[in-house]
């Protein structure tokens, strides 16, 4: 066919250069399953080249092309960079190149210090923890009374976090000594912590009323998560129709619309932690985790249901497609 057909249009940018549709780095072995599932659902879509990056390729031919632009691609999802720094120069240099970032690193990094999403919850309605915000230990290594005051008023045991953490990483759960919650932020010494109070479930259907719910690419879902044993268990078509779901849904959009408000664009996927105590409140426990868990359940007894890791997928694949240049 020659000529130009008038009536054609896509959303893809025309370039000479070599075209990868979605980059993936990544530093974590168990994310293999999340690529290979999103290589499998790309089939007979506008996706037609994910490729994926991990530091053994960080000093051969495909990362030089890819730091210089001699290779297009339309978009990038770091799941590496926040774990090894060796992946920031990739980083850098695909927003130069104007590659659409999933997840940029200047808004999650906002969106997931729970020191100051702490207080814009509250500001939206959202109940929390009873909460105390520590200094790091590096601004103040030797708790003062002011907070010392603070402390004692939360009930023991309480719970200890790290303000920046992520996976359970930093956590100490049962917190019964004020001087043991002054000299645990050395580890993590550089970051602010937070006390909080010990929330207890409500028990449904024999089940602990803790959940994970999740927003990505404009798609909202919720999951059971035991958070004493850590295994997931999908909502029954019956769950859904509850209005306790509902209320995980809203609330998960409601984080969800704070964020936006507080960086200036929706953080592209996210994860939240949400439990029921005994009055029937929600709250939310953990406020916002940008590199949600993805191995499936089918390989990993911990999980997450696969259900879910494929509808994850295709939404991504989705979103890309409507999207990227």
């Amino acid at each position: 066919m020659t000529g130009e057909d008038p009536t054609f249009s896509t959303n893809f940018q025309i370039t000479s250069k070599p075209v990868i549709d979605l980059l993936i780095a990544w530093d974590w072995e168990f994310d293999l399953d999340f690529i290979n599932t999103l290589k499998r659902k790309s089939k007979d879509t506008p996706l037609k080249k994910i490729e994926d990056i991990t530091v053994y390729d960080l000093d051969g031919e495909f990362y030089q092309r890819l730091i210089h632009h001699e290779i297009h691609v339309r978009a990038f999802l770091d799941r590496a960079s926040d774990a090894n720094p060796q992946f920031l120069p990739l980083y850098k240099s695909l927003c130069d190149s104007g590659t659409q970032i999933i997840n940029p690193i200047e808004v999650s990094s906002k969106a997931c210090d729970k020191s100051q999403m702490h207080y814009k919850l509250i500001d939206a309605g959202i109940h929390v923890p009873n909460s105390v915000i520590l200094p790091s230990f590096d601004h103040m290594p030797k708790l003062d009374e002011y907070h010392l005051s603070k402390l004692r008023h939360l009930p023991s045991p309480f719970i200890l976090k790290p303000a920046n953490g992520g996976g359970g990483e930093g956590v100490h759960r049962f917190v019964r000594s004020l001087d043991y919650a002054s000299q645990a932020r050395k580890e993590w010494a550089w970051d602010r912590y937070l006390a909080q109070e010990k929330i207890v479930p409500r028990f449904l259907s024999g089940s602990r009323c803790w959940f994970r719910a999740y927003s990505f690419f404009g798609r909202f879902d919720a999951v059971w998560w035991n958070d004493e044993t850590k295994i997931y268990k999908s909502p029954s078509a019956q769950d859904r129709n509850e209005p306790w779901f509902q209320v995980l849904i809203h609330i998960t959009k409601t984080i969800s619309e704070v964020i936006e408000q507080a960086t200036g664009k929706r953080l592209d996927y996210f994860s939240t932690e949400i439990a029921m105590d005994k009055h029937d409140q929600f709250i939310v426990i953990d406020y916002v985790n940008d590199q949600i868990d993805l191995r499936p359940k089918s390989k990993h007894f911990d999980g997450v249901p696969d259900g879910l890791v494929e509808e994850v997928a295709m939404a991504l694949i989705d979103f890309i497609s409507k999207t990227s240049n």
